[in-house]
């Protein structure tokens, strides 16, 4: 399925897992986002401790957004207080699908362990990684 604008279907892990409320900015010219919009983004706030543990729930959470065609994902870390390898591998795999969508996955990420993280793997430079959402959502 290709990049277009879908209506919203929130990820809920069942019972444990990160909170995480997904949602789609609005159009600037207000109604859906279309196709190309600047604010055409679906965005995925987490928060806590990202592990082996919850690595299905992301997962499942990734792969349902890019399903229904939500190809320009960002991935809000900003409340993530922990995140291993796990998260990191399907991060990678998202923003790669993402990519044959014509696609994209951008980080939000200020503290210093995710960075960190980022850093030590290589893949700071892989991603488009922003300290803030306003500017995740920027072009």
């Amino acid at each position: 399925m290709a990049c277009g604008a879908v209506t919203e279907q929130p990820c809920v892990p069942n019972g444990c897992g990160p909170t995480c409320r997904a949602f789609e900015v609005p159009s600037a010219r207000g109604g859906s986002p279309a196709r190309g919009d600047r604010a055409d983004w679906s965005v995925i706030p987490l928060r806590g401790e990202l592990d082996l543990v919850t690595g299905p729930w992301l997962r499942a959470c990734l792969d349902r957004h890019l399903a229904a065609g939500r190809c320009r994902i960002v991935v809000d870390l900003s409340d993530v207080t922990f995140m291993d390898c796990t998260t990191l591998g399907l991060l990678v795999r998202a923003r790669k699908e993402a990519r044959t969508r014509s696609g994209a996955v951008r980080l939000v990420a200020g503290r210093p362990q995710v960075l960190m993280l980022l850093d030590m793997t290589g893949m700071r430079h892989s991603f488009e990684v922003l300290p803030t959402l306003e500017a995740a959502l920027a072009d």
